[in-house]
């Protein structure tokens, strides 16, 4: 049986995206008969409790030994085929630590900014070139680059068939889904909300909150106020299935971003971390979002008129939604895991021969 290790977090400053794609991948690994583990902090546990795939063993660590390498042995039992370091805040050092207790290194970046000792790098975003990571990591390093290797849950693969359907008969996009994240530490569902209050044309919606918000009770009144028909969804265990059934998403560019995409539904995006702009070029360049720009320079009038002008131009909604349809298929998983198998049959092989 092969096995693995995840060493990601979430926590309200940085969000869940770290661990809900390294999850997802983990699921996949059980599913295809890996022992994994994941080690992580207790934020991240309390923060995370519902999405934690059945079979995955988590080991919490103290705070003061998150970037400690050596910490990985607090859950080995013997030396792991493959550790997967998803966070933004390790690199070479760690990474380099951890083949103590690990025959090879693989890492989750987004960012391209920092040096890396792995055997594999995925970097899920469109617009993101292999070239960027020259000097970052070894030549000998395997790159998986762009939005076939996004990670995300099997129910995404599962209902992208079906939403694809849904969506071709809908005759403009009138529910509308606000998502900001597990932990929207800045606030940006209050902005957006202040302006979708001015929309007059009928439009519902859906207010995506997560573990980690803290505005929650901010939310929860101004949804009252809110002159159209409004839902209040807090700590969603099954966001695919929603997801599925609304028209459109205002919201960041991070890790949902894909999931959007793999089920067709078109998006307007405010970038609210700086992780998040290759993507979001990316996706605009192709024609699959609504790029209005950075939280610091939007106000919810802007979110307003965006949505506004796309309940009434349904052929450029409906245009978005296949653009970024074609993207993402929801097998990126697969193809990941895939690539580890064959790291960990080739030394198999080798050690036979």
């Amino acid at each position: 049986m092969p096995s693995a290790i995840i060493r990601a977090d979430a926590s309200h400053s940085i969000g869940l995206g770290h661990m809900v794609r390294s999850t997802a991948l983990a699921a996949r690994l059980l599913e295809t008969g890996w022992n994994c583990r994941l080690l992580t902090s207790s934020e991240s546990v309390a923060l995370f409790p519902a999405r934690i795939p059945a079979g995955l063993e988590v080991v919490t660590i103290p705070e003061d030994d998150l970037s400690n390498p050596e910490r990985l042995g607090t859950a080995a039992a013997d030396k792991y085929d493959v550790a997967i370091i998803d966070h933004y805040s390790l690199s070479r050092d760690y990474e380099s630590g951890a083949r103590s207790w690990a025959d090879h290194i693989m890492v989750i970046d987004d960012l391209a900014d920092r040096p890396h000792d792995c055997d594999v790098l995925l970097d899920q975003n469109l617009g993101r070139r292999a070239d960027d990571y020259d000097g970052l990591v070894a030549p000998s390093c395997r790159l998986l680059i762009g939005p076939d290797f996004s990670l995300l849950g099997e129910q995404f693969s599962r209902l992208r068939v079906a939403s694809l359907a849904r969506l071709e008969q809908v005759r403009k996009p009138e529910r509308v889904m606000v998502n900001f994240g597990g932990s929207d530490p800045h606030n940006a569902t209050l902005l957006v909300l202040e302006g979708l209050a001015k929309i007059e044309n009928g439009i519902m919606l859906d207010i995506v909150l997560g573990s980690g918000a803290g505005n929650a009770d901010d939310v929860e009144a101004m949804a009252r106020r809110l002159g159209q028909p409004c839902t209040v969804h807090r700590s969603v265990e099954d966001m695919a299935d929603l997801l599925a059934r609304c028209d459109l998403v205002v919201g960041a560019c991070g890790s949902s971003a894909w999931e959007r995409c793999c089920l067709g539904v078109p998006s307007v995006v405010v970038v609210t971390g700086d992780d998040q702009w290759t993507g979001a070029r990316g996706l605009s360049d192709a024609d699959a979002i609504i790029l209005l720009g950075a939280l610091d320079e939007v106000d919810g009038l802007v979110v307003a008129a965006a949505v506004a002008a796309l309940h009434g131009d349904p052929e450029r909604w409906r245009a978005l939604g296949a653009n970024a349809s074609r993207l993402v298929d929801g097998a990126g998983r697969s193809r990941v895991e895939q690539t580890l198998r064959e790291l960990v049959d080739g030394d198999r092989e080798a050690a036979m021969a």
